[in-house]
């Protein structure tokens, strides 16, 4: 399941840096070690979760410490420093990632709105009462009950545009719109058509 995936990569990702650690311990190289770091960091934006990617990094981290600690020069302090500034590298790579995750979804929940809503009335556009219009209809099939359709018509509002101008043309609009949802009930459905 799909709830599973970032679990089975956080395993994966542990088991290739226990891997280049454990072989680090054996045969110690900087190189190698620049590997798991690396590994380390770069997991964070892939695992697109903070609690999978937290309990993935603390095995890593602590093999890294554990490497660094078993080697006799004076330089295991900089490789647990190196260690923890790639487990908080990894954390902002994450960060930064949902939150351009989180900006492309609700960009896109916005567009799709605006596709189908009228920006005036914040009521469906025409396109938006032709998507959902098969819906209802298909609703009340379903249900055994008739759908009707009523269309009203602003009379005068050409006359309001020219004599007071669009302002108060769209304000009349908007006030109408208001009038007829405060009537709607749940199951029904509205739009401006023109």
């Amino acid at each position: 399941p799909a709830v599973a995936v970032p679990w089975v990569g956080a395993g994966l990702v542990t088991f290739l840096v226990a891997a280049l650690q454990l072989q680090e311990y054996r045969n110690f190289s900087a190189t190698g070690l620049l590997y798991s770091l690396f590994a380390i960091a770069a997991y964070g934006p892939i695992a697109l979760d903070f609690v999978v990617m937290s309990v993935a990094a603390v095995p890593m981290l602590t093999g890294s410490v554990l490497v660094a600690l078993s080697q006799p020069s004076g330089a295991a302090s900089d490789w647990i420093v190196a260690s923890f500034a790639a487990l908080v590298i990894s954390a902002v790579l994450l960060w930064t990632r949902l939150r351009g995750v989180d900006d492309l979804a609700h960009a896109l929940a916005q567009q799709a709105a605006l596709a189908t809503e009228d920006a005036l009335t914040s009521m469906l556009n025409r396109r938006g009462l032709e998507e959902r219009t098969p819906q209802l209809f298909a609703l009340g099939a379903r249900q055994g009950s008739l759908v009707s359709a009523l269309f009203i018509d602003i009379d005068g509002l050409k006359q309001v545009n020219d004599s007071y101008g669009h302002e108060v043309g769209d304000r009349v609009i908007r006030e109408t719109a208001r009038a007829i949802r405060q009537v709607m009930r749940a199951d029904d459905l509205a739009g401006r058509w023109g």
